[in-house]
């Protein structure tokens, strides 16, 4: 009996994964932001002046020493002895600016690696709300990486010294990733190793921002703007970007918005964390040629600028309102509610942070408010059809509209206050549920009951 069971559920799951390719061209990969109420209000004469002192504190030397260090322990392939001297570099610094520091190591066979990771803690302990700046110190094999990613991993370096001098509501975490060039043919397996288990614990990651190729421009619109490569769920974020830009000159900046482009800031995307990347506007690859000789201090400062104005923004600006799911949990399979491991199931067959489903699951979410909630509301695939008043029960029915739910659908949550604003997460699944909500076809059976007696 148990053998047929397992046997049952090994067929669903196989069902699930050929119904993935069969509906993926017809679905959205993502269709809602987390966290769009975090936008700049009106002005704070205290927070305008702390943030003027960010930006004006940063300048050209930190970033050209850091810069320099970084290139002098020549190629840091991942694995490699220069690379781990370079992750010892790195953990050192951030020790010197009296930030958290740690260093996790991971494995991708036969890759053995490190990410640091430095933390500074914000000041409201009530709140487990993070913001998180990330670059990676990797190379490519005989390149010195000036520009890819030295100068990412410079500005997560100049902002963090600087930063610690300072106290925000929020937490702020900066990462030095490893593995980024694994990721050619094959995932970046440092930042998935870490985004998995911050999911796991459980992290508030609010947003995330992977600083990669930053350090130089060509033209004159280049020189004054930055790409940002935004999933659908993290449009809040450029627009965010853009007030900061619009509402402090001195920054000289505008933000180039562009659709999403794997990077280590895809697998936060995976794991439901709004994440984005962030490179200069003028593409120039000097790949195995990426030397000191083209880096643009100047522009590279107006970013590292820019990015500190952004941080000091978010980890200042109240949260008021943020909704997450709790159940179903991402990465996992659920069978009739229940959640099951499938250790025999790995990559390529599930996708990364994915959530499959058969049978009857209930959605649950944690909703985070300072004032009263007016209504939660529930959807499938853009479609809103579950109005919830008792704000004090929101568990959900996982079902269909009017018919089942079969292959890849995305499961929404919006929260509104009484005020108006507006709260909203989502979850990438693959279902095979019977459920659904309505029955259009008994329409035509009703009508002639009642009209022909």
């Amino acid at each position: 009996m148990v053998f047929l069971q397992h046997k049952s559920l090994v067929f669903c799951i196989i069902l699930l994964i050929l119904l993935n390719g069969i509906f993926l061209s017809n679905l959205k990969s993502s269709n809602a932001t987390a966290q769009e109420h975090i936008l700049i209000g009106s002005k704070s004469t205290k927070m305008d002046t702390d943030i003027l002192d960010l930006i004006n504190n940063v300048n050209k030397t930190i970033l050209d020493t850091y810069i320099k260090e970084l290139i002098g322990f020549g190629s840091r392939l991942a694995g490699s002895l220069a690379c781990q001297k370079t992750a010892a570099y790195i953990a050192s610094k951030f020790t010197g600016f009296g930030l958290d520091v740690s260093v996790d190591n991971w494995t991708f066979f036969p890759v053995h690696s490190q990410n640091v990771v430095a933390t500074l803690h914000g000041s409201d302990t009530s709140s487990d709300a993070v913001f998180l700046l990330s670059a990676h110190y990797d190379t490519r094999k005989n390149s010195v990486g000036a520009n890819d990613d030295s100068s990412g991993i410079a500005t997560i370096l100049t902002i963090a010294q600087i930063c610690s001098q300072y106290h925000f509501n929020y937490t702020i975490r900066f990462l030095a990733l490893s593995g980024e060039e694994c990721g050619m043919c094959t995932d970046m397996p440092g930042s998935r190793d870490y985004a998995k288990k911050a999911y796991d614990r459980g992290e508030n990651i609010v947003a995330c921002f992977d600083l990669d190729t930053i350090g130089t421009c060509e033209t004159d619109f280049g020189s004054r703007a930055v790409r940002v490569y935004t999933p659908i769920r993290a449009m809040w974020i450029p627009l965010m970007m853009q007030q900061v830009c619009d509402r402090y000159p001195i920054l000289n900046m505008t933000i180039e918005q562009m659709s999403n482009h794997p990077a280590d800031q895809q697998a936060f995307i995976s794991w439901g964390f709004d994440a984005v990347l962030i490179c200069q506007a003028d593409e120039i690859l000097y790949l195995n040629n990426d030397t000191y000789e083209h880096i643009n201090l100047s522009y590279i400062t107006k970013v590292c600028r820019l990015m500190i104005a952004v941080t000091g923004v978010l980890a200042q600006t109240p949260i008021t309102l943020q909704v997450r799911f709790t159940n179903p949990l991402r990465g996992y399979v659920y069978v009739f509610g229940r959640k099951m491991e499938a250790p025999g199931l790995s990559r390529p067959f599930l996708r990364e942070g994915a959530t499959y489903l058969i049978g009857r699951t209930m959605a649950r979410v944690n909703i985070t408010s300072t004032e009263p909630i007016k209504q939660v509301a529930y959807g499938i695939d853009d479609l809103f059809f579950m109005d919830i008043k008792d704000t004090q029960n929101t568990e959900w029915k996982i079902q269909g509209y009017d018919a089942p739910l079969i292959g890849r659908h995305t499961i929404m949550v919006y929260v509104i206050t009484e005020s108006g604003q507006i709260a909203r997460d989502q979850m990438d699944m693959y279902c095979f549920t019977l459920s659904h909500s309505y029955f259009p076809w008994l329409g035509p059976f009703i009508y002639y009951f009642f009209n022909h007696p």
